[in-house]
């Protein structure tokens, strides 16, 4: 088992932990992901990653 301290060290926990505080910051996401209308743009020339929909401002 590994001990609390361990993963306290562990970057890819910091990380992690960073990026779900991030995530619910709604003008972070704005910037962060894409629009819907580029993401369909992206598709049409055969991107297909997901890259979050909810870009640009309201």
């Amino acid at each position: 088992m590994v001990s609390r301290s361990k993963i306290s060290e562990n970057p890819f926990v910091r990380i992690s932990t960073r990026n779900k505080v991030l995530m619910g910051i709604d003008d972070f996401v704005k910037a962060y992901e894409i629009t819907p209308g580029l993401k369909e743009t992206i598709g049409k020339i055969g991107i297909s990653e997901d890259y979050g929909t909810r870009g640009g401002s309201n």
